[in-house]
C-alpha cells in the first residue's frame, strides 16, 4: 500500500495522548465556516479561543501535525484566511516555519474587524502580520487566554 500523507497524519493525530477540541485546524475552518453562515459571529471567536486553548498545551510536534494538511476550501473566504492565518501565527510565535498552504490563503475584502467599527483603530494598530495580511484585523487582547 502507498498511504498518502493525509492518511498518515489522521493515523498520528489518533495516536496523540491528549484530547483536543479541535484535532485539526481543517476541522476548525469548517466550524467557524458554519458559525459565519448562520450569521453567529460572536461564536467564532469562542471557537478560535478553543483552538488557542488546545495549543496551548501542545508541543512543536503536536501543533505541527494538527496543522500540517490544508483545509478544503469551506466556501466562506473568512474562514478561509482566519485558518491560515492562525496556523501562520500559532507558528511564528514558536519560531517554526508554517506549512506552505498558509500562504496561499485568499485575502479578506472587505476587511474584517472582528471586534466591530468600535475597536478599528485597536485593532489596525494590534493586529499580528499573519492576520493583516489576510485582511482580518483583531485588538491584541484577542489572541491572549487567560
Amino acid at each position: 500500500m502507498d498511504p498518502s500523507t493525509e492518511t498518515i497524519n489522521r493515523i498520528l493525530r489518533a495516536c496523540v495522548p491528549r484530547r483536543r477540541r479541535w484535532p485539526t485546524i481543517a476541522e476548525l475552518a469548517q466550524a467557524v465556516a458554519h458559525a459565519l453562515r448562520a450569521d453567529a459571529a460572536g461564536d467564532v471567536w469562542r471557537l478560535v479561543g478553543e483552538f488557542i486553548d488546545d495549543d496551548r498545551g501542545a508541543d512543536d510536534r503536536e501543533l505541527m501535525l494538527v496543522i500540517a494538511d490544508p483545509p478544503t476550501s469551506t466556501g466562506e473566504p473568512r474562514a478561509d484566511a482566519l485558518a491560515a492565518a492562525l496556523a501562520e501565527h500559532l507558528c511564528t510565535r514558536r519560531g517554526l516555519v508554517p506549512p506552505a498552504w498558509t500562504q496561499s490563503a485568499p485575502e479578506v475584502t472587505p476587511w474584517w474587524f472582528v471586534a466591530g467599527d468600535a475597536y478599528r483603530a485597536l485593532a489596525l494598530r494590534d493586529s499580528p502580520p499573519s492576520f493583516a495580511r489576510r485582511g482580518i484585523f483583531v485588538t491584541a487582547g484577542a489572541l491572549e487566554r487567560v
